[in-house]
């Protein structure tokens, strides 16, 4: 079959009949029914195209679609890194990515709306120990090097991004971005590498931003739909995906993210929670929390607190590690028994308990020394909202700065999306997310590879 060329791609998503065909394919991904995200779907990535070839010009070569999806951390904060459990989802927002081989040792790559087109010199990738904190290409330097770390040449390619997936939002944005470029090198390349491994080479692209971070977020993204993963064994992390549903239990998901947020600057915040972790465990001649049994944590709990080097905030952040693995085993298992009365009465209320002990014990509501902030007031004005107490709102990802996930019932959506973007003066700030596919190719045309 021939190379599915820019040009082709092109003329594909301008003619009419073919519209049927788009939709289809990206009904999977996005709620194709309304009609609004519908235009804008099919908007956006004939916009990639067409910047794509603004960018690159024509080649004979083909050019192939991958994306890759954020994720919302239903519970389990901040017990990856510590080889604990946690419950993830794929969410709507994604990064989509156009790429094809330049013929070069080269990585030409732009992202909308972050500035002019960088080149990567694939000869020349940079160490962790260089890292360039907070620029975004350092992740697309990361994967490259990690992809050939495991002795996987990357060719020299053209890339344009679109990210939707928004930064700082507690949705995780630079797994969605990592997973993205690093389902477009192992597809075009034929690297045959499994999501476990892709997933590890997001993780370890993280440094090279400046961050460290748990396999959470790469394996939510990579899986997609609802899946809970024990990372006690790293090499091996046990996960199951799971079949959930929440509009069957009279439940959606919303998200919800202040305006005018970031974190980059709080990566001291995030590193620390995982360091006090460690630090506690190393009393135990241990490398994390995982490998120290509960009851012999307990014995010498009254210790630590007296110990002037490890101090309570070590305490309560081990405290919180232990009980969010018993919670999300709790979750885990009555999602898997099923039935909307479960998912009230055994799953809504641990999800709560799970943001108040991250609220109180990982003091990651609110920015480092301080009492309030965005976090906090948003958790404070969910909840508040509806006085049967029927909303559960929790912090999602790192915290300190970011977003919440609440869980509202149907019944009071519409008004309760209506009210909190009056109050935030952005329809951007409340999105209500849908469970989706994990990352992967987009074939709208037939194509030989």
């Amino acid at each position: 079959m021939a190379a599915t060329t820019i040009t082709k791609l092109k003329t594909f998503f301008n003619e009419k009949e073919n519209l049927g065909t788009i939709v289809s394919k990206l009904e999977p991904f996005y709620s194709m029914s309304d009609s609004e995200v519908r235009e804008d779907q099919i908007n956006r990535y004939r916009s990639l195209i067409e910047d794509f070839h603004e960018t690159y010009k024509h080649s004979q070569r083909s050019v192939r679609i991958f994306r890759a999806p954020g994720r919302i951390e239903i519970i389990g904060n901040h017990t990856d890194h510590n080889g604990g459990k946690v419950l993830a989802g794929a969410i709507d927002d994604d990064d989509i990515v156009a790429a094809r081989f330049n013929g070069t040792r080269e990585i030409r790559v732009k992202s909308r709306g972050y500035g002019d087109l960088v080149t990567i010199d694939l000869d020349n990738l940079p160490s962790a120990d260089d890292a360039e904190d907070g620029n975004w290409v350092s992740f697309v330097k990361g994967v490259a090097k990690e992809f050939s770390e495991r002795g996987r040449k990357v060719e020299g390619m053209d890339l344009y991004i679109d990210g939707r997936v928004d930064d700082g939002s507690g949705v995780s944005s630079s797994a969605a971005l990592n997973m993205a470029v690093a389902t477009t090198f192992n597809e075009m390349h034929n690297f045959k590498l499994d999501k476990v491994e892709l997933s590890k080479i997001c993780q370890n692209a993280e440094p090279y931003y400046g961050k460290r971070c748990g396999l959470m977020d790469p394996m939510a993204s990579a899986f997609g739909g609802v899946i809970t993963i024990d990372f006690k064994d790293l090499e091996n992390p046990a996960y199951k995906q799971i079949e959930v549903d929440f509009a069957k239990s009279g439940y959606a998901a919303v998200v919800i993210n202040p305006p005018g947020q970031g974190h980059g600057d709080l990566t001291d915040a995030y590193n620390g929670i995982r360091e006090n972790m460690e630090a506690i465990a190393g009393k135990f001649g241990k490398d994390r929390l995982c490998e120290v049994p509960f009851e012999a944590y307990e014995k010498r709990r009254s210790e630590f607190l007296g110990d002037g080097a490890l101090g309570e905030g070590a305490v309560m952040m081990a405290d919180h590690y232990y009980k969010e693995c018993e919670r999300v085993d709790t979750v885990v298992d009555n999602l898997c028994l099923g039935g909307s009365q479960r998912f009230r009465h055994f799953v809504l209320p641990e999800i709560r308990a799970s943001g108040e002990s991250s609220r109180d014990n990982l003091k990651n509501y609110c920015p480092p020394n301080e009492t309030t902030g965005p976090i906090k007031e948003s958790v404070e004005r969910a909840e508040s909202f509806d006085d049967q107490g029927r909303i559960y709102s929790r912090v999602t990802g790192g915290g300190f700065l970011g977003g919440t996930l609440n869980f509202v019932p149907i019944e009071i959506l519409d008004p309760f999306v209506k009210e909190m973007r009056k109050v935030y003066d952005s329809d951007e700030a409340v999105k209500v997310y849908q469970i989706r596919p994990g990352a992967c190719e987009i074939r709208f045309m037939n194509s030989s590879k």
